[in-house]
Parts: structure tokens; C-alpha cells; sequence
């Protein structure tokens, strides 16, 4: 049986199924998220997007980068050796998934592409 996203964030993020734009979060997932590219695991690809963002937007305040610094009234608290944060989705735990996820994908897109011009345009190889 195929995993929805919708199963998946069941699992991931329990949280996120009552809060308000649940179904806004997965459809946008789902447009940046290629069933092409990711296969079998496009479900759960689409499921750790869609919890990145939410995390982002709703738990952050939609706040980007890392916190290394949070002051209220006179009291402060600092952060540090939080590393260098070189994309967005390095920014939650769902994103670090995801990349991983995506690390684990066999093939590129480059691939892909060179093996069609090969085939396409100098019949099938060199």
C-alpha cells in the first residue's frame, strides 16, 4: 500500500494535521516537489516539505536564518557554534531530511538529461 503525505505528516508532524492551512502547506509541497525525481519516496519527500515550511512560517514566526540571539525585556540569552547554514532547508530538522532524502536519490537531473541528448541526437551513444 502507497503512502499518501497526508499519512505521512500523521507520523512526522501529528501537530500540524489541526492547525489552520494544514491543506495549503501540503499542496504547495507538492508543486516543488517532483514525483519524477524522488519516485516511490515522493510521499514522504512531499510530507518533510510541507513540515519544513510549517515549521518555518508558524513555529518561527516566519523568522529565516538561525537563532543566535533572543532578548526579552532585560533578559538575553546567546547562541553559538550553530555551524554555517548554507540553504533554507538546513534551517529545520524536516529540511535536513529532506536533503537527505535527496542525497539518497539515485541519479540527477543532469544525468538524465545528458543520457537524452545522447540518445536523442547521436543515437544512443558516443
Amino acid at each position: 500500500m502507497a503512502l499518501s503525505p497526508d499519512d505521512v505528516l500523521l507520523v512526522i508532524a501529528p501537530t500540524m494535521a489541526s492547525v489552520a492551512g494544514y491543506d495549503t502547506y501540503v499542496e504547495l509541497a507538492q508543486q516543488q516537489t517532483s514525483p519524477g525525481y524522488f519516485g516511490s519516496h515522493w510521499a514522504m519527500a512531499v510530507a518533510l516539505r510541507a513540515a519544513h515550511m510549517w515549521t518555518l512560517n508558524t513555529l518561527r514566526g516566519g523568522q529565516s536564518g538561525v537563532i543566535t540571539y533572543l532578548m526579552e525585556g532585560r533578559l538575553s540569552k546567546s547562541f553559538g557554534g550553530v555551524g554555517v547554514i548554507r540553504e533554507e532547508l538546513q534551517l529545520t530538522n524536516y529540511g535536513m531530511q529532506l536533503l537527505g532524502l535527496m542525497d539518497s536519490m539515485p541519479g540527477s537531473v543532469g544525468t538524465v538529461a545528458s543520457e537524452q541528448i545522447i540518445n536523442t541526437y547521436l543515437g544512443g551513444g558516443l
